[in-house]
């Protein structure tokens, strides 16, 4: 039999991060998958470099599995403090920054902290500071592509006059979407 391959792996990847940023289920479905790699003879750094995971995840989601069942990789209670959007707002925000900012009833040609902090005050009704809005850019960058910063990539995303670069560039399938940082 002829061995298939894939043409584009890391969009599959990134299609199933964007999945697992969605749905507490689907990341229970996935680190079920994960279990089930390695009980059928993949090691845990091979599971986690297939699924761009940590392999000391895989082991934590093995140990829970044997040791609670299914109910060992559902997601915990999460600490620290709660998001200042819901999750309507954020799936109305990700649609809004699609389209110029101009559209949405703000000045500028494209998204950035400053101009998303005044849309999500004036329509959401919600105060941020432009730093959380431009790490909120990101985060939102990161859900639609699938792309996670590591930290010897990290980059806060600011030139050096503070304004957003162009390469946080959310792209929505045409080059040089609105949607930056």
């Amino acid at each position: 039999m002829r061995r298939l391959t894939v043409s584009d792996p890391a969009g599959v990847r990134g299609l199933l991060r964007q999945s697992m940023g969605h749905s507490p289920q689907f990341r229970c479905i996935h680190r079920l998958h994960c279990v089930l790699l390695v009980g059928e003879g993949c090691s845990c750094p091979e599971v986690a470099r297939w699924f761009g995971e940590d392999p000391r995840s895989i082991e934590r989601w093995v140990h829970d599995y044997e040791s609670e069942g299914i109910s060992g990789l559902l997601d915990l209670p999460r600490r620290g403090r709660p998001p200042r959007l819901s999750s309507e707002q954020m799936d109305d925000l990700q649609r809004v920054l699609h389209r110029d900012p101009a559209v949405a009833g703000e000045d500028g040609r494209r998204w950035t902290g400053k101009v998303l902090q005044r849309y999500v005050e004036r329509r959401l009704a919600v105060e941020m500071s432009v730093r959380q809005c431009q790490r909120l850019l990101v985060q939102l960058r990161q859900m639609e592509t699938g792309e996670v910063d590591l930290p010897e990539q990290a980059d806060d995303g600011l030139d050096e006059t503070g304004d957003a670069d162009e390469e946080y560039r959310l792209h929505s399938g045409r080059s040089g979407g609105p949607l930056t940082q």
